[in-house]
């Protein structure tokens, strides 16, 4: 009869001290080096991260502003408050473009923007399997005229952006108009 001897496994190579298994303590439960009295962590050894990217927008007063030949007062009192990068001529440029320019502050920033025409809307809305989310990313990137937005932006960024400006543009656009008609 022959005798059922199973291999014997190799010997396992040492463990560095930093690996081994843990192992629990009795009274807590929990592995040793763990729990209360047990001594801090060494801090981890993280490497420096470089400083975030400047922000392409500052809302610092533009006092340097230039006023153009004939721009309306409405948008030269905006002059103090132009944050970096836009100036008074690129909004009367938009404003002759558009016929009409609107800002909102939302979270310390200021979006300009303007409405969307029909034949926009009907574009946007026939895109083929566009969820509501999509619809007012690409509203709010066909809108905002400054600072300059992208759908990959929007989704990177503040989680209600794209919905609350797409808001904003509609209502601009006379969609959800909250004028209260007159009975005559």
């Amino acid at each position: 009869m022959a005798e059922n001897t199973a291999p014997t496994p190799a010997a396992a190579p040492p463990v560095p001290d930093n690996q081994q298994p843990l192992q629990e303590d009795p009274d807590t439960g929990l592995p040793k080096g763990f729990g209360p009295g047990a001594a801090p962590a060494a801090e981890p050894t993280v490497a420096p991260q470089p400083p975030p990217p400047q922000e392409q927008q500052s809302n610092e007063p533009n006092v340097e502003a230039v006023i153009p030949d004939g721009c309306p007062p409405e948008i030269v009192a905006l002059a103090p408050y132009l944050p970096a990068g836009l100036t008074l001529k690129q909004i009367w440029d938009w404003k002759k473009q558009f016929g009409a320019v609107y800002f909102v502050d939302i979270c310390d920033t200021f979006y300009f923007y303007r409405a969307m025409s029909k034949p926009e809307y009907k574009g946007i809305m026939n895109i083929e399997n566009a969820t509501r989310e999509i619809q007012e990313e690409k509203i709010t990137e066909l809108c905002t005229l400054f600072p300059k937005v992208s759908v990959q932006n929007l989704r990177l960024g503040l989680a209600g952006l794209a919905s609350s400006m797409a808001e904003y543009i509609m209502r601009a656009s006379a969609f959800g108009s909250l004028a209260t008609p007159t009975k005559l």
